[in-house]
């Protein structure tokens, strides 16, 4: 059976279980839920075709996140020259921002809430490079980049919450493992991908005083 689409996906997932077919929207929600963010000690999905780019515009060193974002890869503050930010905790930025006053350029960034936060609070662009939520879907024919690549996560993840309904706890673990095994499968080859089946270099830094 073919599992390009939504409808192909709710056969599927329905395929012995007509008693859910009005649950179904539950069912998929609570599947992306645990798709996007992880859940019972596997990992969310983080893979290429979750990630994309986005131009934030700061404005006294505060810039909304972008629709559908997940999680941060990068941060590149586009100034005279292209500066790579660096993460801080709300615990470090905050008392280390009065001390970065007058740089022309930011320090560092944190997240609060659902805005990204600049040290110090300069204005101007930054250039995002995150992992974002696929495209919804409704219809029948409605597909997006998780579905057509990896349709197990999809499938296993609607089947565990169809388990879970019915309070089958043995076919639900059997699910989970399932589950796992696409997750884990998807995140290392995006890893590979990534990284040309080599090792990770770290680059070459070179100082950088602030103005």
């Amino acid at each position: 059976m073919a599992l390009g689409t939504l409808g192909e996906l709710r056969d599927a997932v329905l395929d012995t279980r007509t008693d859910l077919i009005g649950r179904f929207g539950e069912v998929l929600a609570l599947a992306e839920q645990r798709i996007y963010y992880g859940g019972n000690n596997v990992p969310p999905l983080r893979v290429l075709a979750m990630e994309s780019n986005a131009t934030l515009t700061f404005t006294d060193g505060t810039a909304a996140h972008p629709a559908g974002f997940l999680d941060k890869r990068a941060l590149y503050w586009e100034g005279a020259e292209t500066v790579s930010l660096c993460y801080e905790p709300p615990s470090v930025f905050y008392p280390l921002s009065r001390g970065r006053q007058g740089s022309a350029y930011p320090f560092a960034y944190t997240i609060e809430g659902t805005s990204f936060k600049l040290s110090p609070a300069l204005s101007g662009d930054a250039k995002l490079i995150y992992y974002g939520k696929a495209t919804a879907m409704s219809a029948d024919n409605d597909t997006n980049a998780i579905l057509q690549n990896w349709p197990g996560v999809y499938l296993f993840g609607c089947q565990i919450e169809c388990y879970r309904i019915s309070r089958n706890d043995e076919e639900m673990a059997k699910a989970l493992r399932m589950y796992a095994d696409a997750v884990d499968a998807a995140n290392k080859q995006t890893m590979m991908a990534r990284t040309f089946g080599g090792p990770l270099r770290k680059p070459l830094l070179r100082p950088r005083i602030h103005e």
